[in-house]
């Protein structure tokens, strides 16, 4: 009999667990571009960082999916250090929502009869409506949702019987801190700090174990939860950039300090929760209170010390400098809106290059001629990465939507390596028409080539600088004038050239130089506008930034 009823609690334990997976990945599948956008929107202070996220892992119901999505938007540059850390404990302080609602419901009600039909109704929309990606949605969540709940209301049955089989009275004399220890293991395991809580839920409730031993179960979940960010955070961060350390770190330090102290304090603080809910109150109900002023102690400790600690996470954890700070290198997620907002930034960041380049080239910025040939090399090392990037991720599973985005901002890219390569190919026609200034031509053409690139460079820069952020169709529209501009100054000035080769008796081959640069200088401002145009026009629908 024992053995059926261990068997019936692991089974019940697999359909709880799997309903929990389902239930977060749909949640997550839902929610995240929404999440980014909030995070980008209510991170601009320390109390509105956490309250984001509390109420994000409130909605999300898992503080693991709010903190693993903001270890990939800080990787992405989304968001800065404090920020992070603020969202951090409050989503610490948000988990505890999913204790009060079980303790509250779950064990008071019959919650497997209510799950089948639940289970019922999603799997009939997943397959009614198989043409609608939303309801498939809405159906998996559903289906989650019932086999979560028909995995807790059965395990909670056959922990129950199998708690008059079994006595855990002779483990009672042990320290909390081994039960610490146990409950880190577990939750880092089970990977769901939210789940390892249910789970010592449903065993203290069950009576198989002590409300101590529960205490300390709790203690070592939440601890777990941190292990699991800290290997996340310290396993996908490069050599280059160690933001994601920080945070994993923080993490770590926020919750290794808050458990020491609560084992050093362990037994007044158990005497503050009889103290508050009586001398015989519901273990359960003791339970969530625990886990919930547990984690309002971290929030109250670490929300005023995050500038110090700040300081020494970026002491123990320095940014590393490279030439291109790339946030592409940051990325280690198949999440199309990570992939595609760290590309997009890139993007910019590569066409800004190129502007400087192009304006070092043609002598409009000083010393920064000196320095051009330098400047073009890690020009082509940006587009190789970049490039290289934009291609691997292709194979990944995009909605057309997103698929559009990528391909776009490769074709931005190429726009914009040929810009500076133009650039670079007639680079020893411009010094020689520069070297020959003196004669009439070679000074108005150089004049002239200078004046295309100043007033393509510095027009997409004030694009770019805008407030409010220009829409691409009005970047598309600005496009439109400043080419026909281009043209029109370029038909004057071959038409000058032209009256000019009838009257003068100008070197053939010094003419012909002319005209091929012109060419050339033409056709990259014409490519830089189409790759500043492309690169707008692929701004994310979850990201609101100047274009």
């Amino acid at each position: 009999m024992e053995n059926i009823n261990i068997w019936n609690l692991i089974g019940w334990l697999g359909i709880f667990l799997f309903g929990m997976i389902v239930f977060e990945q749909t949640i997550e599948e839902m929610g995240k571009n929404k999440l980014k956008r909030i995070l980008e929107k209510n991170t601009k202070t320390r109390f509105k960082s956490i309250m984001t996220g509390i109420i994000q892992t409130c909605i999300f119901q898992s503080s693991t999916i709010v903190t693993m999505m903001t270890l990939g938007f800080i990787g992405a540059g989304v968001i800065g250090l404090t920020n992070a850390l603020g969202v951090v404990i409050g989503a610490n302080l948000g988990t505890t929502l999913t204790p009060w609602i079980i303790s509250l419901l779950g064990f008071k009600m019959n919650i497997g009869a209510v799950a089948l039909p639940i289970i019922g109704i999603g799997a009939l929309s997943i397959i009614i409506f198989s043409g609608s990606p939303r309801i498939v949605s809405i159906g998996k969540f559903l289906v989650g949702f019932g086999f979560l709940f028909l995995g807790l209301g059965y395990m909670k049955d056959s922990v129950e019987v199998l708690a008059n089989t079994i006595s855990l009275a002779e483990y009672t004399h042990l320290s909390v801190r081994w039960f610490v220890l146990i409950g880190t293991v577990m939750t880092t395991i089970l990977q769901t700090s939210t789940g390892a809580t249910i789970i010592i839920l449903t065993a203290l409730n069950s009576g198989i174990i002590s409300v101590d031993m529960a205490l300390g179960l709790v203690i070592g979940a939440n601890m777990g939860s941190a292990i699991t960010t800290t290997l996340v955070g310290f396993l996908s961060s490069t050599k280059t950039q160690n933001t994601k350390r920080q945070v994993a770190f923080g993490h770590f330090t926020f919750n290794v300090t808050l458990m020491v102290l609560v084992t050093l304090i362990y037994q007044p603080f158990k005497e503050l929760l009889y103290f508050l809910l009586g001398n015989d109150p519901d273990p359960v109900i003791l339970l969530a209170l625990f886990h919930t002023l547990y984690n309002l102690l971290l929030t109250l400790i670490w929300a005023p010390l995050l500038k110090p600690l700040i300081r020494l996470l970026q002491w123990m954890f320095p940014r590393k400098q490279t030439d291109l700070h790339l946030a592409i290198e940051h990325i280690n997620t198949t999440l199309p809106e990570e992939i595609i907002t760290a590309l997009h930034k890139d993007t910019m960041s590569f066409l800004e290059r190129i502007i400087w380049y192009n304006r070092a080239s043609l002598m409009l910025d000083g010393s920064a001629y000196r320095k051009r040939f330098q400047m073009y090399d890690a020009i082509k090392q940006m587009e190789e990465k970049l490039l290289e990037f934009a291609i691997y991720y292709t194979k990944y599973e995009y909605t057309p939507q997103e698929a559009a985005t990528m391909h776009i901002l490769h074709d931005a890219i190429v726009d914009g390596i040929s810009s500076a390569k133009y650039i670079k190919d007639v680079s020893h026609h411009l010094e020689n028409i520069k070297d020959n200034s003196l004669e009439e031509v070679s000074g108005e053409s150089y004049a002239l080539f200078q004046e295309m690139i100043k007033d393509t460079t510095e027009t997409i820069l004030e694009w770019r600088a805008a407030t409010p952020a220009l829409t691409p169709e009005r970047v598309e529209e600005n496009i439109k004038v400043a080419l026909t501009t281009l043209h029109s100054d370029n038909d004057s000035f071959l038409g000058s050239l032209s009256t000019h080769m009838t009257q003068a008796q100008d070197d053939e081959l010094h003419v012909a130089e002319i005209i091929k640069s012109n060419r050339y200088v033409l056709l990259s401002c014409e490519n830089l506008l189409h790759s500043y145009e492309k690169r707008a026009k692929s701004t994310p629908t979850f990201k609101k930034e100047n274009s």
